[in-house]
């Protein structure tokens, strides 16, 4: 077992290749007309995409069209709902995901990562037009189904993928 400790927000920021992503849910989120969720509060990372329908997602408050071309972001500790367009139908995936990194002491230590290291505007993710978010979501979300272990492994390496098609449209993490 690998040791951690919990990061706060206080440190420095890590560069993305000291970090780890390790999935912990992947879900295809099916909500009928006129649907809406009360707020809750996350223990780990959720990053959210639609894949069909109109609505809305309130993260900490603030209320955000949701978009085809963007991914949502929730950080531990922050709350998030949902609400379809009236006469909509809404999906979307949503996986759930813990960061860590390299402390700042040792290489060998990990830490648990709350906030920070994915710079939102405000838990909204622009993704760059060449990403087709719905095939890579799909796919993650495909294996993580899957009752083979090297496929629900393979979810694992798929959502990183997610993150580096993401990312690599964000000039701060290229």
């Amino acid at each position: 077992m690998i040791p951690y400790e919990l990061k706060s927000p206080e440190s420095t920021a890590t560069e993305l290749d000291g970090m780890l992503f390790k999935l912990r849910d992947a879900a295809l989120l099916r909500h009928g007309q006129s649907f809406r969720a009360q707020p809750r509060l996350m223990i780990s990372h959720v990053l959210l995409a639609i894949k069909d329908g109109h609505g809305a997602i309130t993260i900490d408050g603030v209320e955000h069209s949701l978009r085809p071309d963007t991914v949502y972001v929730c950080k531990p500790g922050q709350r998030f709902g949902l609400e379809s367009a009236s006469g909509n139908i809404l999906e979307l995936y949503m996986f759930r995901f813990d960061i860590f990194s390299e402390t700042d002491r040792s290489r060998k230590r990990m830490q648990m990562v709350m906030e920070g290291e994915l710079r939102t505007d405000r838990g909204c993710l622009p993704v760059p037009p060449a990403v087709d978010v719905g095939d890579l979501c799909g796919a993650v979300h495909d294996y993580w189904l899957s009752s083979s272990g090297l496929q629900r492994f393979r979810s694992s390496l798929a959502f990183q993928e997610l993150l580096y098609y993401i990312l690599e449209g964000h000039s701060e993490y290229v």
